[in-house]
């Protein structure tokens, strides 16, 4: 896939992608079909970065990232975090999920609330940046929650593992141990629930004609007709 633009997948999936004819730079965001039509807006800011607005009860940016990797200048990894903070300052409810090529560490160490002590591995530079822009937009890494080794590891190559895909909320992610979306990164899946907007419908109510109101001539006439209505009607 290249470019900017929606594909059908299986089973009703759709994805929604943009970036360039190379292996490096690109993002998306697959919709389950029940979704879709809860979509209404579709923002691909750059090759690395993408939203999508859906509605339920509120309001809700979906926001992919891929930031500058290994080896990009540090100006264009700044212009991508200016950018990322930007779009997630103006987002309601919030989920912003990718490879953020950053590790976080085993340990919240001056991050509790954001990092929840349960990561992996020894936290990096840009770990420390992922936790300074959760904090500073009031997000938590939903990866940092469980125990097990298995739910930690989003990559895996040959002997060496990490933990370098995340899912970010405002304030239950886990990773799927054999399921590989691409070679070497595993899933992540995070379970939410959102309630879906449910329209009231306006009671449809007979017309009542205020009888008592009537008087004088007027009330004389409705009782006259009434009469000669029932005499029909025998």
């Amino acid at each position: 896939m290249e470019g900017e633009s929606t594909r059908k997948l299986g089973e009703g999936y759709k994805v929604y992608y943009t970036g360039e004819d190379t292996r490096r730079n690109r993002v998306g965001i697959i919709f389950h079909p029940d979704l879709q039509e809860t979509v209404t807006e579709v923002q691909r800011i750059r090759k690395r970065l993408m939203g999508l607005k859906f509605i339920k009860d509120k309001r809700v940016w979906h926001i992919s990232s891929y930031p500058p990797q290994q080896g990009c200048s540090e100006e264009e990894k700044e212009k991508f975090r200016g950018k990322l903070e930007e779009y997630i300052e103006r987002s309601e409810l919030l989920v912003l999920s990718g490879d953020m090529d950053a590790h976080v560490g085993e340990s919240s160490d001056g991050f509790e609330g954001i990092h929840e002590g349960r990561g992996f591995g020894r936290r990096n530079q840009e770990g420390n940046r992922l936790l300074e822009l959760a904090d500073a937009m009031n997000l938590v890494v939903l990866n940092t929650q469980f125990e097990k080794r298995d739910h930690l590891v989003t990559y895996k190559s040959g002997q060496n593992e990490t933990q370098i895909d995340y899912i970010l909320v405002r304030k239950d992610c886990k990773v799927i141990p054999n399921e590989s979306v691409v070679a070497q990164h595993k899933l992540v899946v995070a379970d939410s629930r959102l309630k879906a907007i449910r329209k009231r419908k306006t009671p449809t109510r007979n017309m009542r004609i205020k009888t008592w109101k009537l008087k004088g001539e007027k009330a004389r006439e409705f009782r006259s007709g009434k009469s000669q209505r029932r005499e029909r009607c025998k």
